[in-house]
């Protein structure tokens, strides 16, 4: 037994009874309504998967927009703030 036991239809069979058959050789196409809604549970969790991810990605560069946006800023300040020091220097 290869894995758990489920209800399914043979929709078309590759081989007969008896037949040879080689080593990866397709058997038969099964049918399943397990089948069927395990894929789609499956296709539904890989699509919210793939949108939190670029969710998450849009508010990294959003985060990274705004580091950038308060250094400059900081930096600017602290050129302003050094140059009104040297001037108040000077005019002592």
């Amino acid at each position: 037994m290869i894995g758990q036991l489920m209800k399914a239809e043979s929709c078309a069979s590759n081989a007969g009874q008896g037949s040879r058959v080689k080593k990866g050789q397709k058997l038969a196409d099964l049918e399943s309504a397990i089948l069927d809604q395990a894929e789609a549970d499956y296709l539904k969790a890989l699509a919210d998967y793939e949108m939190l991810v670029a969710h998450q990605s849009q508010e990294v560069k959003l985060a990274q927009a705004t580091y950038d946006r308060t250094k400059s800023f900081m930096k600017k300040r602290s050129r302003r703030e050094k140059i009104s020091r040297v001037r108040t220097t000077i005019g002592k």
